[in-house]
């Protein structure tokens, strides 16, 4: 995967609008997930070899906080409301796509019912 510190920059809230960006290949997320969370770019990396990989380049740019997936969501919701989530070519990508989630409350929903 070549994935630089420049594209994960270029999906910046300002850039891209009020979307919630995804890295990662996990196929599946569960509430208790340990996530890395960069709010200046409302990006969310999972523990995954790519996730990982994005969030080590990414922190040299933004502060991280690693973050309860859930918790994480319902915070993202109440402060920023709904957002669409994005993903591509990824695992993430094709678990949104499997289970038909295309913003914060689909997402949350899926993960109440886990």
């Amino acid at each position: 995967m070549n994935i630089s510190s420049e594209d994960v920059i270029s999906y910046s809230p300002i850039a891209k609008g009020k979307r919630l960006r995804f890295f990662g290949d996990r196929r599946y997320m569960t509430q208790r997930d340990i996530v890395v969370w960069f709010e200046d770019i409302l990006t969310i990396t999972d523990s995954t070899e790519c996730g990982l990989y994005v969030a080590h380049k990414t922190a040299n740019y933004y502060k991280p906080e690693e973050r309860e997936l859930y918790e994480l969501l319902v915070y993202i919701r109440n402060k920023y409301g709904n957002l669409t989530v994005e993903s591509y070519n990824n695992g993430i990508a094709w678990f949104f796509d499997k289970y038909n989630i295309k913003c914060v409350d689909d997402l949350i929903k899926y993960l109440e019912g886990d």
